[in-house]
């Protein structure tokens, strides 16, 4: 009821994707005219755009959880590099391999343990693409992060997908493996051009107390 009440009382409600504008539209059509789309603002580190240390690495920047189904998507994931020419594609799991016990013996799967944001920076550094297979998410930071640092993102192909992760986004249809293969192969195949701008922080807090004022 607060949330609303204010909601109600705001001149601007600031949301960070389409998709967010709809669930709130739909829930309260009377909001529908208050509401403007901007991302989340993101960082670029100096690093961004240069060349990864372990190309043939995909860094998966998610907690596990349930609801995510990572016992599902990992296992298609790893089906879909069997038949990709090279060497054997890592993938980069942040968590304890306790946490998903039925890959903690698989020899693509490195698992790291929980990471500080700083750590988990170089991750992405040294990686050379980033998987982000959950379906449904508010915003999606590993979407905009690859985008920003210039790794693309292996994610479902989706509107959300295609917004936030733009030129990053290198997308597949589940349950689709040759799908999946292809999106895998193009994301390691070069990394893209970072691309900052439309995260940019300053911008985003400039406009933002500015619609305040």
């Amino acid at each position: 009821p607060v949330v609303r009440t204010l909601a109600k009382a705001s001149d601007t409600l600031v949301v960070p994707c389409t998709r967010m504008a709809q669930q709130v539209a739909d829930i309260s059509p009377g909001l529908q005219n208050s509401l403007v789309v901007r991302f989340h603002p993101i960082t670029q580190p100096c690093w961004a755009g240069e060349w990864p240390r372990c190309p043939r690495s995909v860094l998966l920047p998610i907690v596990p959880s349930p609801y995510k189904h990572l016992d599902e998507h990992i296992p298609e994931f790893l089906a879909a590099t069997q038949d990709i020419a090279g060497e054997p594609i890592t993938l980069v799991v942040p968590t304890f391999a306790e946490d998903l016990p039925e890959l903690a013996s698989h020899p693509q799967v490195q698992f790291i343990g929980p990471q500080s944001s700083e750590a988990l920076e170089m991750w992405w550094k040294d990686c050379g693409a980033v998987l982000f297979p959950t379906e449904f998410e508010s915003f999606g930071y590993p979407l905009a992060e690859g985008r920003v640092y210039g790794r693309h993102v292996i994610a479902q192909d989706t509107a959300q997908n295609q917004e936030i992760a733009g030129p990053a986004l290198r997308p597949y249809i589940r349950h689709d493996a040759a799908s999946l293969r292809a999106a895998i192969e193009a994301a390691l195949n070069a990394p893209p051009t970072p691309d900052p701008t439309p995260f940019d922080p300053q911008a985003y807090f400039q406009w933002l107390l500015h619609e305040a004022a």
